[in-house]
């Protein structure tokens, strides 16, 4: 089946999943990601990971991503039992906690969904809102290209991008938060109004589309220290949220800044020994210097 790629965008990950697969057989032969993973699952604490999209012929693989998850975490209910604000309250909780979330508003996030729901699994789903007025696939591919969202693994036949009907599908399962108004990174040099209006309106807007929803979960977009602007704290809380997440993989703990929360990449197509290789604490120690530089100024 074909598939529409960005030419050198496919090269790149191609080259970063073969890095992943021989980085991940090395670790598990010198029994270092075993050892490791050991000792975190000893901690009190919850593991947040974020996926981008879904291509048909890695359900299986995901499917074992996800089978593995069941049998290995302690799977946060986020939305039938609020599990997280109970954490952070006190008022639960978690040994090798496990919460799975989504960027981007990927249309095959809809098969992800239902996969989720299979083995009984709540996540969160970050949205950019500009994507719900992209009315055709024309207008998606558009937006895709424009804002640097990969269409490596989007087949031609699909839509690029979750419809009204989709969000709304996967919210009576699931959370929903925003991803800023057009995917936007967003550094510290930018003005701080700019910056804010991608917090506050997209937030705005999707609570328009889905007025049942409060959409207090924001995600940042990019996961280089740069874009993440000072006062970040103040700023998300400023436009009504009460958690944010970044990409600067860690476990987090309580008394962790719940805005703040950062996560740990995987992808869908990845194999379960790369899984347990970022799951390992390692890309932890690899973020160290980018969390610490981000941290100076975010609060």
């Amino acid at each position: 089946m074909p598939h529409f790629a960005m030419g050198a965008d496919l090269h790149w990950v191609k080259k970063y999943d073969e890095k992943l697969r021989r980085l991940s057989l090395f670790f598990k032969t010198i029994g270092v990601s075993s050892l490791s993973s050991f000792f975190l699952k000893k901690l009190h604490g919850i593991r947040f990971v974020y996926y981008h999209g879904l291509d048909r012929r890695d359900i299986g693989v995901f499917s074992d991503h996800l089978k593995y998850f069941n049998d290995t975490y302690q799977i946060l209910k986020v939305k039938s039992e609020n599990a997280i604000t109970d954490f952070l309250s006190g008022d639960a909780d978690f040994k090798n906690g496990l919460v799975i979330t989504f960027d981007d508003g990927l249309y095959s996030q809809l098969w992800a969904a239902d996969l989720l729901n299979n083995f009984g699994i709540e996540g969160i789903f970050f949205v950019p809102s500009g994507v719900l007025q992209c009315m055709n696939r024309g207008a998606q591919e558009n937006f895709a290209e424009d804002r640097a969202i990969s269409l490596n693994f989007v087949d031609p036949e699909d839509e690029v991008f979750l419809s009204l009907d989709d969000v709304r599908h996967i919210s009576q399962r699931h959370i929903i938060g925003s991803h800023t108004i057009d995917h936007t990174r967003l550094p510290g040099f930018l003005d701080n109004d700019f910056i804010f209006r991608q917090l506050l309106q997209s937030r705005e807007d999707l609570r328009s589309q889905f007025p049942d929803l409060p959409i207090e979960h924001f995600a940042w977009v990019g996961g280089e220290a740069e874009n993440y602007p000072a006062q970040a704290s103040q700023l998300l809380q400023s436009a009504g949220y009460n958690l944010g997440y970044t990409t600067l993989s860690s476990l987090f703990r309580r008394g962790d800044n719940p805005l703040m929360i950062n996560r740990t990449n995987l992808e869908t197509r990845w194999s379960l020994d790369v899984v347990k290789f970022q799951l390992s604490g390692i890309q932890d120690i690899r973020a160290l210097f980018r969390r610490a530089s981000v941290r100076s100024r975010y609060s």
